[in-house]
């Protein structure tokens, strides 16, 4: 669990006391705005899932954090067969005057808090949810979720990014980035967080990356999927920067990945991960991609047999085509249309060599 730095004022506080406050802190500033959408706020979401964007999270220079939702697919949608999605703002405010992000988009977004990284007396705003795995879809996607994060700052009146993109990664991780799929499918130019997490038990929020491990494919028709590596563990320092490379941050993703399921036994959207991690603790390159190609062999039958059915098969059915063939090699969103046999797509090998034991 991230530790809350800082929570909303109680809703009971004396009239005269809340509104010193909220002058003070900017809470005034983002709870007239989040009631500006309280509208959009009732079409899309139960009492519960609407609560981070109902929070004013306040820093010890009397900013304050806040989300704001913009627009979202509503139950009915959904329902119809259109992919959950939630587009909102990061907002900040502080004097009266509020800094607004550019729209985010994910699948839900599950909490918010904050903490003061780098120690300059002004909190950094967290915030955790789900992205989906769909990479070229508009608004009809299944496929499984992954985890997402996003830390914010607050410089020269912009809202920005606060963890690095700098990160520098083990020297046992892959030495370039990994993003099998046609040229240009994603920008790969910084790691992307999938959680935040007080893994050494510090009371600091540490980070959680794949780093550039990352498998993209399409169905062959208007969708695209990917599927992410394991979660590197970025420890947090009291300097307000970050390490991937220390030993309690190396002790921390090989216990992670002890905790990973085997090849042998993956889901199509755990077997990146698995892979990744059975090479980080020792396993050859050849014994891993041996285990790949079977368990392809397995999940390619199982979805083949949902297709013969006349289903569309389970969230993990519809991301095989991105583990288990080559771009293209899947034809009109049937994994059962595959052109040849299935096996770890070009470029594996490479990764999985240039990933060395821990």
């Amino acid at each position: 669990m991230v530790p809350n730095a800082s929570r909303a004022d109680a809703p009971d506080a004396g009239a005269s006391a809340s509104r010193a406050q909220a002058s003070t802190n900017g809470c005034d500033v983002i709870e007239r705005r989040q009631e500006a959408t309280a509208d959009h706020r009732a079409a899309c979401f139960p009492s519960a899932a609407a609560l981070p964007y109902t929070q004013c999270l306040t820093g010890a220079r009397g900013g304050a954090w806040g989300l704001l939702v913009h627009e979202c697919t509503t139950p009915e949608a959904i329902a119809f067969g259109f992919e959950q999605r939630v587009q909102y703002h990061v907002v900040y405010a502080i004097d009266g005057d509020a800094t607004e992000s550019e729209p985010r988009r994910w699948a839900t977004v599950t909490g918010a808090t904050v903490f003061d990284f780098d120690g300059d007396g002004e909190n950094e705003l967290l915030v955790t949810g789900e992205s989906s795995t769909c990479t070229m879809s508009s608004d009809f996607c299944s496929g499984p979720r992954i985890p997402t994060a996003e830390v914010w700052t607050r410089k020269e009146r912009r809202l920005v990014p606060y963890a690095p993109s700098e990160l520098l990664p083990p020297k046992e991780a892959a030495r370039t980035p990994i993003a099998l799929g046609p040229a240009g499918a994603r920008d790969m130019t910084r790691p992307q967080l999938v959680g935040i997490e007080d893994v050494d038990h510090d009371g600091r929020p540490d980070l959680l990356t794949p780093l550039h491990y990352e498998l993209s494919n399409t169905d062959g028709d208007i969708t695209g999927w990917m599927t992410i590596g394991p979660s590197f563990v970025a420890r947090s320092l009291p300097d307000g920067s970050f390490s991937l490379t220390d030993d309690g941050a190396r002790r921390a993703t090989k216990a992670r990945c002890a905790r990973t399921p085997p090849v042998e036994g993956a889901r199509s959207h755990e077997l990146l991960a698995s892979a990744v991690c059975e090479r980080l603790l020792g396993k050859p390159v050849d014994a891993v991609l041996r285990a790949w190609a079977q368990r392809c062999k397995t999940l390619v039958a199982r979805a083949k047999q949902h297709e013969v059915q006349a289903s569309e098969g389970d969230e993990d059915d519809v991301a095989v085509g991105g583990v288990c063939f080559d771009w293209g090699e899947v034809r009109g969103g049937l994994t059962g249309r595959a052109t040849k046999p299935p096996r770890p797509p070009p470029g594996v090998r490479r990764m999985l060599s240039e990933t060395k034991p821990l």
